[in-house]
Protein backbone atom coordinates (compact mmCIF):
# COMPACT_ATOMS: atom_id res chain seq x y z
CA UNK A 1 0.00 0.00 0.00
CA UNK A 2 1.30 3.48 -0.95
CA UNK A 3 0.90 6.61 1.21
CA UNK A 4 -1.10 9.93 -0.17
CA UNK A 5 -1.14 13.07 1.17
CA UNK A 6 -4.65 14.64 -0.16
CA UNK A 7 -5.29 18.39 -0.92
CA UNK A 8 -8.34 19.60 -0.01
CA UNK A 9 -10.12 19.65 -3.53
CA UNK A 10 -9.59 15.37 -3.54
CA UNK A 11 -11.87 16.15 -0.41
CA UNK A 12 -14.79 17.72 -1.46
CA UNK A 13 -14.57 15.76 -4.59
CA UNK A 14 -15.62 12.86 -2.77
CA UNK A 15 -18.26 14.59 -0.68
CA UNK A 16 -20.47 16.17 -3.34
CA UNK A 17 -21.90 13.53 -5.89
CA UNK A 18 -22.36 16.69 -8.39
CA UNK A 19 -18.41 17.63 -8.36
CA UNK A 20 -16.28 17.25 -11.56
CA UNK A 21 -13.92 15.14 -9.67
CA UNK A 22 -16.46 12.84 -7.78
CA UNK A 23 -15.60 9.46 -9.49
CA UNK A 24 -11.91 10.04 -9.22
CA UNK A 25 -12.04 10.49 -6.15
CA UNK A 26 -13.92 7.65 -5.39
CA UNK A 27 -11.40 5.76 -7.27
CA UNK A 28 -8.78 6.81 -4.81
CA UNK A 29 -10.83 6.19 -1.49
CA UNK A 30 -12.00 2.85 -2.90
CA UNK A 31 -8.47 1.71 -3.30
CA UNK A 32 -6.54 0.25 0.30
CA UNK A 33 -4.51 2.82 0.18
CA UNK A 34 -2.77 4.87 3.51
CA UNK A 35 -4.55 8.56 2.90
CA UNK A 36 -3.28 11.64 4.90
CA UNK A 37 -4.14 15.17 5.27
CA UNK A 38 -3.50 18.14 7.98
CA UNK A 39 -5.43 20.44 10.15
CA UNK A 40 -5.01 23.18 7.06
CA UNK A 41 -6.48 21.31 4.63
CA UNK A 42 -9.62 20.22 6.65
CA UNK A 43 -9.65 23.71 8.21
CA UNK A 44 -9.91 24.61 4.96
CA UNK A 45 -12.10 22.18 4.16
CA UNK A 46 -14.92 22.29 6.78
CA UNK A 47 -13.44 25.18 9.27
CA UNK A 48 -12.85 22.34 11.96
CA UNK A 49 -10.44 22.98 14.38
CA UNK A 50 -8.92 19.51 15.01
CA UNK A 51 -5.84 20.45 16.16
CA UNK A 52 -6.36 19.46 19.83
CA UNK A 53 -9.22 17.08 18.47
CA UNK A 54 -8.78 13.48 19.08
CA UNK A 55 -9.69 11.68 15.69
CA UNK A 56 -12.62 10.59 17.52
CA UNK A 57 -13.78 14.23 17.32
CA UNK A 58 -16.22 14.90 14.86
CA UNK A 59 -15.58 17.47 12.05
CA UNK A 60 -18.16 19.69 13.31
CA UNK A 61 -16.87 23.39 11.78
CA UNK A 62 -19.65 25.47 10.25
CA UNK A 63 -17.64 27.30 7.24
CA UNK A 64 -15.75 26.01 5.03
CA UNK A 65 -15.70 24.93 1.20
CA UNK A 66 -17.79 21.97 2.37
CA UNK A 67 -20.40 24.26 4.32
CA UNK A 68 -20.33 27.02 1.60
CA UNK A 69 -21.14 24.08 -0.89
CA UNK A 70 -24.14 22.64 1.33
CA UNK A 71 -25.59 25.87 1.34
CA UNK A 72 -25.56 26.73 -2.21
CA UNK A 73 -27.60 23.88 -1.99
CA UNK A 74 -30.25 24.27 0.09
CA UNK A 75 -30.58 28.27 -0.67
CA UNK A 76 -30.73 27.43 -3.97
CA UNK A 77 -33.38 24.77 -4.18
CA UNK A 78 -36.29 27.12 -3.47
CA UNK A 79 -35.33 29.63 -6.77
CA UNK A 80 -34.88 26.49 -8.46
CA UNK A 81 -38.18 25.35 -7.86
CA UNK A 82 -39.51 29.17 -8.57
CA UNK A 83 -37.88 29.00 -12.23
CA UNK A 84 -39.44 25.85 -13.38
CA UNK A 85 -42.79 27.63 -12.85
CA UNK A 86 -42.03 30.01 -15.31
CA UNK A 87 -40.82 27.40 -17.96
CA UNK A 88 -43.75 27.40 -20.20
CA UNK A 89 -45.51 23.61 -19.81
CA UNK A 90 -44.68 22.92 -23.78
CA UNK A 91 -40.93 23.56 -23.18
CA UNK A 92 -40.92 21.23 -19.92
CA UNK A 93 -38.67 18.66 -21.02
CA UNK A 94 -35.61 16.35 -19.29
CA UNK A 95 -32.66 18.63 -21.71
CA UNK A 96 -34.71 22.45 -20.21
CA UNK A 97 -35.14 21.29 -16.38
CA UNK A 98 -31.10 19.85 -16.47
CA UNK A 99 -29.87 23.36 -17.94
CA UNK A 100 -31.76 25.11 -15.48
CA UNK A 101 -30.22 23.10 -12.52
CA UNK A 102 -26.86 23.04 -14.14
CA UNK A 103 -27.02 26.56 -14.12
CA UNK A 104 -28.49 27.29 -10.76
CA UNK A 105 -25.89 25.16 -8.95
CA UNK A 106 -23.49 25.83 -10.85
CA UNK A 107 -22.85 22.64 -12.28
CA UNK A 108 -19.23 22.62 -14.29
CA UNK A 109 -17.87 20.13 -17.09
CA UNK A 110 -17.62 16.59 -17.25
CA UNK A 111 -20.39 16.45 -13.89
CA UNK A 112 -23.07 18.25 -16.57
CA UNK A 113 -23.38 14.91 -18.20
CA UNK A 114 -24.11 13.26 -14.66
CA UNK A 115 -27.08 15.71 -14.13
CA UNK A 116 -28.48 15.50 -17.52
CA UNK A 117 -27.95 11.26 -17.25
CA UNK A 118 -30.33 11.55 -13.97
CA UNK A 119 -32.60 13.56 -15.48
CA UNK A 120 -32.99 11.33 -18.11
CA UNK A 121 -33.37 8.40 -16.22
CA UNK A 122 -35.77 9.65 -13.50
CA UNK A 123 -38.19 11.38 -15.51
CA UNK A 124 -41.75 9.23 -16.56
CA UNK A 125 -41.73 10.96 -20.05
CA UNK A 126 -38.27 13.08 -20.19
CA UNK A 127 -40.05 14.71 -23.30
CA UNK A 128 -43.21 15.91 -21.87
CA UNK A 129 -42.99 16.79 -18.30
CA UNK A 130 -45.78 17.94 -15.52
CA UNK A 131 -44.65 20.42 -13.33
CA UNK A 132 -44.95 18.73 -10.24
CA UNK A 133 -43.05 15.58 -11.19
CA UNK A 134 -40.04 17.92 -12.59
CA UNK A 135 -40.00 19.73 -9.34
CA UNK A 136 -40.20 16.33 -7.34
CA UNK A 137 -37.16 14.85 -9.15
CA UNK A 138 -35.33 17.59 -8.98
CA UNK A 139 -35.83 17.83 -5.23
CA UNK A 140 -34.95 13.97 -4.79
CA UNK A 141 -31.76 15.01 -5.82
CA UNK A 142 -30.99 17.70 -4.18
CA UNK A 143 -32.08 15.70 -1.22
CA UNK A 144 -29.60 13.02 -2.26
CA UNK A 145 -27.15 15.40 -2.57
CA UNK A 146 -27.10 16.83 1.00
CA UNK A 147 -27.35 13.47 2.38
CA UNK A 148 -24.63 11.80 0.83
CA UNK A 149 -22.47 15.14 1.65
CA UNK A 150 -22.72 14.17 5.11
CA UNK A 151 -22.62 10.40 4.53
CA UNK A 152 -19.15 11.55 2.46
CA UNK A 153 -17.93 13.33 5.28
CA UNK A 154 -17.79 10.75 8.36
CA UNK A 155 -16.34 8.31 5.69
CA UNK A 156 -13.45 10.76 5.02
CA UNK A 157 -13.33 11.48 8.49
CA UNK A 158 -12.74 7.36 9.54
CA UNK A 159 -10.87 6.76 6.74
CA UNK A 160 -8.16 9.98 6.12
CA UNK A 161 -5.05 10.09 8.49
CA UNK A 162 -4.34 13.55 10.01
CA UNK A 163 -0.64 14.12 10.14
CA UNK A 164 1.15 15.63 12.50
CA UNK A 165 0.85 19.18 12.94
CA UNK A 166 3.03 21.17 11.39
CA UNK A 167 2.40 24.26 13.47
CA UNK A 168 4.85 26.64 11.52
CA UNK A 169 7.92 25.00 10.83
CA UNK A 170 9.53 24.90 7.51
CA UNK A 171 8.76 28.55 6.39
CA UNK A 172 11.74 29.17 4.82
CA UNK A 173 11.43 26.39 2.31
CA UNK A 174 8.46 27.55 1.52
CA UNK A 175 9.47 30.92 1.06
CA UNK A 176 12.27 29.39 -1.64
CA UNK A 177 9.48 27.56 -3.32
CA UNK A 178 7.13 31.07 -4.00
CA UNK A 179 10.42 32.85 -5.22
CA UNK A 180 9.88 30.64 -8.14
CA UNK A 181 6.71 29.70 -8.64
CA UNK A 182 5.09 32.31 -9.92
CA UNK A 183 1.82 30.71 -9.96
CA UNK A 184 1.15 28.77 -6.75
CA UNK A 185 -0.93 30.68 -3.54
CA UNK A 186 -0.12 30.87 -0.34
CA UNK A 187 -2.62 28.34 1.00
CA UNK A 188 -1.35 26.26 -2.12
CA UNK A 189 1.87 26.56 0.30
CA UNK A 190 0.49 25.87 3.35
CA UNK A 191 -0.68 22.86 1.68
CA UNK A 192 2.47 21.44 0.20
CA UNK A 193 4.50 22.13 3.32
CA UNK A 194 2.25 20.31 5.16
CA UNK A 195 3.08 17.07 2.93
CA UNK A 196 6.58 18.33 3.37
CA UNK A 197 6.29 17.85 6.88
CA UNK A 198 5.37 14.29 6.64
CA UNK A 199 8.57 13.50 4.18
CA UNK A 200 10.44 14.60 6.88
CA UNK A 201 8.68 12.18 9.24
CA UNK A 202 9.39 9.71 6.61
CA UNK A 203 5.59 9.39 6.82
CA UNK A 204 5.17 9.69 3.02
CA UNK A 205 6.70 11.23 -0.09
CA UNK A 206 3.63 11.88 -2.38
CA UNK A 207 0.75 14.50 -2.30
CA UNK A 208 -2.32 14.11 -4.62
CA UNK A 209 -4.37 17.10 -5.90
CA UNK A 210 -6.63 17.98 -8.32
CA UNK A 211 -5.43 21.36 -9.23
CA UNK A 212 -3.90 21.17 -12.32
CA UNK A 213 -3.03 24.92 -12.97
CA UNK A 214 -1.32 25.77 -9.40
CA UNK A 215 -0.34 22.77 -7.37
CA UNK A 216 0.14 20.25 -9.95
CA UNK A 217 1.79 22.88 -12.48
CA UNK A 218 4.63 23.74 -10.15
CA UNK A 219 5.09 20.02 -9.43
CA UNK A 220 8.56 20.33 -10.75
CA UNK A 221 9.72 22.83 -8.50
CA UNK A 222 8.03 21.34 -5.86
CA UNK A 223 10.06 18.12 -6.47
CA UNK A 224 13.18 19.63 -6.65
CA UNK A 225 13.03 22.07 -3.32
CA UNK A 226 11.36 19.26 -1.53
CA UNK A 227 11.24 16.17 -2.21
CA UNK A 228 7.38 15.70 -2.78
CA UNK A 229 5.94 13.91 -5.85
CA UNK A 230 3.11 15.81 -6.96
CA UNK A 231 0.47 13.27 -8.56
CA UNK A 232 -2.80 14.37 -10.35
CA UNK A 233 -5.71 13.09 -9.43
CA UNK A 234 -7.15 12.05 -12.86
CA UNK A 235 -3.95 10.82 -13.77
CA UNK A 236 -3.66 8.41 -11.00
CA UNK A 237 -6.22 5.98 -12.06
CA UNK A 238 -7.03 6.77 -15.28
CA UNK A 239 -6.64 3.25 -17.02
CA UNK A 240 -9.57 1.81 -14.26
CA UNK A 241 -12.74 1.37 -15.39
CA UNK A 242 -14.66 4.66 -14.48
CA UNK A 243 -16.89 4.94 -11.29
CA UNK A 244 -20.54 5.30 -11.77
CA UNK A 245 -22.75 7.74 -11.08
CA UNK A 246 -22.62 7.58 -7.02
CA UNK A 247 -26.43 7.20 -6.10
CA UNK A 248 -27.78 10.01 -8.92
CA UNK A 249 -29.01 7.01 -10.79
Amino acid sequence: MTRYFLDTNCLIGLTFSTDVWNPDSRRLFDTDNTLYTSDNVVEEFCDADIKTQSEEREWDGDGGVFNRIRSRFRMGQLVFDQELQLIPDEELNSSRIADEFIQEFEIQDEAKRRIRRYFDRNLSDPDNVEAEEARQVANNLLNYILEHSEKELSRIQHRVKLGPSREGRHQEIGQRLQSVADNIHDEDVDVVLDAYHLLQRDILSKLVTADKRHVYGSRNLIQNIMGIRVLFLRDMFANSETAGDAGMS
